[in-house]
């Protein structure tokens, strides 16, 4: 029995996400917008997504295990954080669960904002003045 590869991969969409972090040069905070990839959204995967938060407490503690766990599930990536020799890091749950609630809150939210499509807001015409308008009359 032959496995083939396209049923190995698992379509995944991308996005940004705000990121602080204190930079280990310059031993400042930086906050970054962070590339990042997720599963591709889909109603089921919502859907699961939203149940993890029925049993979960209001405590900071709750909250962060929360984030982790949804992080986990959508298989959260970005190219932007990597091994020290450079090739791409697979963010596991041990290193999700290193961050403090902000990192991880600030990650989830950037899943959040680019799960679903969104159509573009228009921006409003504006009036302007022609040059090409006959002068007033006095």
């Amino acid at each position: 029995m032959a496995i083939k590869i396209s049923s190995l991969k698992r379509l995944r969409r991308d996005g940004k996400a705000e990121f602080t972090y204190q930079d280990e040069e310059t031993k400042e905070i930086r906050t970054e917008d962070l590339p990042i990839s997720f599963l591709k959204p889909t109603e089921e995967l919502w859907d699961e997504l939203v149940a993890m938060e029925k049993s979960v407490g209001t405590d900071e503690e709750a909250q962060k295990g929360l984030f982790v766990r949804r992080l986990v599930h959508v298989e959260i990536q970005s190219t932007e954080i990597v091994e020290d020799d450079g090739r791409p890091y697979n963010i596991k749950e041990a290193d999700l669960k290193a961050l403090d609630l902000v990192q991880v809150a600030q990650l989830w939210e950037g899943v959040k904002k680019h799960f679903f499509l969104q159509t573009p807001t228009l921006t409003p015409e504006t009036t302007t003045n022609s040059s090409s308008e006959p002068a007033s009359v006095d």
